[in-house]
């Protein structure tokens, strides 16, 4: 199958309404295991991600975020994953501004920054080049991890629409999210003498916003989830599904109780899954949780992981229509 290309001028004022350039068409029908590149252009930067289809009509498009220290290269299982069970047109974007670093020992590649603002115009130009290519979908989903709910957030914040003028995004599912940046760096600093990857995170957190929280408050406020509730209302989402773990230890659960409280304020019915002890076989949590029997931070690339697990689980239920949408429930 060819590769597909596209070049999407994103100025903030063209999110909304979409982009007026047409995409050529696409298939948006194929082999489901087979992982292709996408290559987009967006604000003028080239940038690029992964996507997979369905082997028959889609049911819908999932536009996932990735995480903090890794790229889509860690994604691969999971889009596959959403093409074969679930018939949906599955992309990943590697965020413009990222600096991708080879392989760790788990096999995937490694990353270093925060590039959340740029991540999400890329992630809402994905979403747009699949409407347009596929004729347009019955749903829409995004799904983001750690970093990825902070880049999916907004995403959904910048309240942009279909070709056909229709809310881009129906559904949002957030996994072990970080909703409230300003929190999470003041913390991040705090660690940051003894926990070198604490460190690094804040140091990458503070070149996106260009200073600490005191020195850039408006910057911060812009890239915190929990702040723009009124606009990622505003964008039409119909319901939002959250997955915290109660003993996480990289993006604490506080912040998953501050976003169900702040979306629900706002009217968006909000569900808000609170995962406890581990599952049996889960991949072990990242080193800041450690091997305990209370379930933490999962590495995102896990295909096995009762956080994550409950998340694609959702997903899968809402691109079925098989369980009912998010209803305000804990």
């Amino acid at each position: 199958m060819r590769r597909l290309s596209l070049v999407v001028s994103l100025a903030l004022l063209a999110l909304c309404p979409a982009v007026a350039t047409a995409a050529p068409k696409a298939p948006c029908t194929g082999d489901p295991s087979s992982v292709q590149r996408l290559n987009l252009t967006v604000g003028g930067q080239p940038t690029y991600g992964l996507y997979t289809l369905p082997a028959s009509k889609p049911r819908g498009m999932v536009v996932f975020g990735h995480g903090y220290s890794y790229n889509v290269d860690a994604w691969r299982a999971h889009m596959v994953r959403a093409a074969t069970k679930d018939g949906l047109v599955a992309v990943t974007m590697n965020y413009r501004g990222l600096k991708n670093l080879p392989k760790d020992q788990t096999g995937f590649e490694r990353s270093r920054g925060w590039p959340v603002k740029a991540g999400s115009q890329d992630l809402v130009a994905a979403g747009q080049y699949f409407d347009r290519a596929c004729g347009g979908f019955d749903r829409r989903f995004l799904l983001g991890v750690s970093m990825g709910g902070n880049s999916t957030g907004m995403a959904a914040a910048l309240k942009a629409k279909t070709l056909d003028g229709k809310p881009l995004f129906d559904y949002w599912i957030g996994v072990e999210g970080v909703w409230n940046l300003t929190e999470l760096a003041v913390q991040a600093r705090a660690s940051g003498a003894t926990n070198p990857f604490a460190q690094q995170a804040y140091d990458d957190i503070v070149a996106e916003n260009g200073g600490s929280p005191e020195q850039k408050p408006q910057s911060y406020a812009e890239r915190t989830v929990v702040d723009r509730a009124a606009d990622i209302a505003a964008s039409g989402l119909r319901g939002i599904v959250l997955v915290h773990a109660i003993d996480d230890g990289q993006a604490s659960y506080d912040q998953a109780q501050q976003m169900e409280k702040a979306m629900r304020g706002v009217g968006v019915p909000t569900d808000l899954y609170s995962v406890g002890r581990k599952a049996e076989g889960d991949t072990p949590d990242t080193v800041l949780d450690g091997n305990q029997a209370m379930a933490g931070h999962a590495p995102e690339w896990s295909t096995h992981h009762i956080v994550l697990d409950t998340g694609f689980n959702a997903l899968s239920a809402l691109a079925a229509e098989s369980g009912p949408p998010p209803c305000n429930r804990d």
